[in-house]
């Protein structure tokens, strides 16, 4: 006899069956409820915009509607300002913009729960004759 080591037999095993998973239910996650638009009348102020009279326009006669959508957050912030329509006159528009980004907004609230809202705020800038 030989005093050889004798290897272990390789023995097959069978491959395991395939775990059954059920399908995963779907999450359902709500979809985000998009800010409705409303009118500035429709809305109530904190601290109202109160733009100035750029000194250079007054000077130079201009005048203008601004036009502005402003996305107020659900405490009342105004978190974007975007210019709809020009006034014609940079000055103004700015002058508009940076007062409404100043003003503070009532929260809007849906079945008691704050929203954002998108808000059309015209700004006119008007020199007395």
């Amino acid at each position: 006899p030989s005093d050889a080591p004798i290897a272990p037999a390789a023995i097959p095993v069978p491959p395991m069956p395939p775990v059954a998973t059920a399908p995963a239910a779907p999450t359902e996650i709500p979809a985000p409820i998009a800010p409705r638009t409303l009118s500035a009348s429709e809305v109530g102020f904190i601290d109202p915009p109160r733009p100035a009279y750029p000194p250079l326009s007054r000077k130079a006669g201009e005048q203008g509607r601004v036009l502005l959508r402003v996305l107020v957050d659900e405490a009342g912030r105004p978190a974007q300002v975007l210019l709809l329509q020009s006034s014609g006159y940079p000055r103004l528009d700015e002058a508009a913009a940076a007062a409404v980004r100043r003003a503070r907004f009532r929260a809007t609230t849906d079945n008691g729960i704050a929203r954002a809202v998108w808000v059309l705020m015209p700004v006119n800038f008007t020199l007395a004759s």
